[in-house]
């Protein structure tokens, strides 16, 4: 602060892109993302936890780490999305400790559904 000469230290996985990601572009898994909700006035953090592609409509899953206690996530197109300066997902894994994410992430983008014998196509 050039007025008080105070020096701020601000971690990097609080600094965020201002702009949006460019429509139609492809954000990578357990990238730390925010989606800013300018209707209620609120701010979601969050990981994409699936990239944009024919089945969801170009749309990313985004699981929202912010709230420990429950847990969501829902598709948004990739230019409501901001990127975190901060992409070291080791370091904050404790942060969004969850065991549902954590056999989620181990086990993408294998889905017993999607699952099947060889030749029974």
């Amino acid at each position: 602060d050039e007025t008080t000469s105070k020096v701020h230290d601000i971690p990097t996985k609080w600094l965020y892109f201002a702009k949006p990601c460019e429509s139609n572009i492809i954000l990578p898994l357990k990238l730390r993302v925010l989606l800013l909700d300018s209707q209620k006035g609120t701010r979601r953090y969050g990981l994409i936890g699936e990239e944009p592609g024919k089945n969801n409509d170009y749309r990313c899953l985004v699981f929202f780490t912010d709230d420990k206690q429950n847990m969501s996530a829902s598709y948004h197109p990739s230019s409501h999305i901001h990127i975190c300066l901060d992409q070291t997902f080791s370091m904050h894994q404790h942060e969004c400790q969850n065991e549902f994410l954590d056999r989620y992430f181990a086990s993408y983008p294998e889905r017993m559904m999607l699952r099947a014998k060889e030749g029974s196509l």
